[in-house]
């Protein structure tokens, strides 16, 4: 099945099937509005797919499928594409204001992070990232006002990345205190929080203070799941299928409740909040039996 979160906006609906089928439905009736493939810019999927969800800007439908492609969201002609193919990709473009109300794309497909020009597609700066199977998948995460954090799994680590006005690229700081396998971490009051190894591990989750790099707690037994923000509070899912609501903080992890919401695992879709409802589905290797769960929050 598709791997990308579809993108919803002005009554449409954008996804990618993990074949390369880029579609742009009527959100009330499915039909068709305009559709292309990647095929016709010359891209094949990776090994598990084309992953990435679209990412709607400025009258653009913005996605990387290895060359970055924008097609224009009302019509799908396409505006740009890079004219470099940087590998498969699994994260998703994002954009980033800097300093100076200048907008950019990130993009963290498998050579690493690419800051590009939205109206163009032109390659502003850029840095190395690559690991052992070519595999970037959680996408990089916005700190401050020109910080990007970077992770990736397969021993690879994490890194604070400074960009500047003029989209060029710095590192910070790096290390191996959290390997993202997919799971995209998250930012709190300056604090990350996130899984740190392969899924195949039970990998901990950690907590790594923004500025330093450096791990403030780990805590093991939940298992490589998906995990969101909730107001103070993140709600985490194991691949076990146990929720835990627990509150931000920088000096351990401590569930004020737990909640079985799934005997089949593994569970790695990170929960989704909408208003006072809170969903949950687990990945069986069977269609068949997969579940969605619902929850309200209170």
């Amino acid at each position: 099945g598709p791997r990308c979160t579809p993108s919803v906006f002005d009554g449409k609906v954008y996804t990618v099937s993990r074949e390369g089928h880029i579609l742009c439905l009527n959100a009330k009736t499915g039909k068709p509005v305009w559709e292309s493939h990647a095929k016709k810019f010359r891209c094949r999927p990776g090994r598990w797919g084309f992953a990435n969800s679209p990412l709607i800007h400025d009258g653009l439908c913005v996605i990387d499928i290895g060359r970055i492609v924008a097609f224009d969201a009302k019509t799908g002609k396409t505006k740009w594409q890079t004219r470099t193919d940087y590998g498969q990709a699994y994260s998703s473009a994002i954009p980033m204001t800097l300093p100076g109300d200048k907008t950019v794309l990130l993009t963290f497909p498998a050579r690493g992070l690419v800051v590009l020009d939205p109206k163009t597609g032109k390659a502003l700066g850029s840095i190395a990232w690559e690991t052992k199977y070519n595999i970037n998948a959680a996408t990089p995460l916005i700190v401050g006002t020109n910080r990007v954090f970077i992770s990736s799994d397969y021993d690879r680590g994490c890194a604070m990345l400074e960009i500047d006005a003029t989209g060029k690229v710095k590192k910070v700081w790096e290390n191996k205190n959290m390997c993202t396998h997919f799971s995209n971490p998250m930012l709190h009051k300056g604090y990350l929080y996130g899984f740190s190894g392969n899924t195949t591990k039970t990998p901990p989750l950690v907590c790594l203070d923004a500025k330093t790099g450096k791990r403030t707690w780990s805590k093991k037994g939940i298992g490589d799941g998906g995990l969101i923000a909730c107001g103070t509070n993140m709600i985490v899912i194991g691949n076990r299928g146990t929720v835990y609501l627990a509150p931000f903080s920088a000096t351990g992890f401590k569930a004020t409740q737990t909640l079985k919401v799934s005997n089949t695992k593994p569970c790695w879709t990170s929960p989704c909040v909408a208003g006072k409802m809170v969903f949950f589905r687990d990945n069986p290797k069977s269609s068949k039996t997969a579940t969605l769960v619902c929850y309200e929050v209170k």
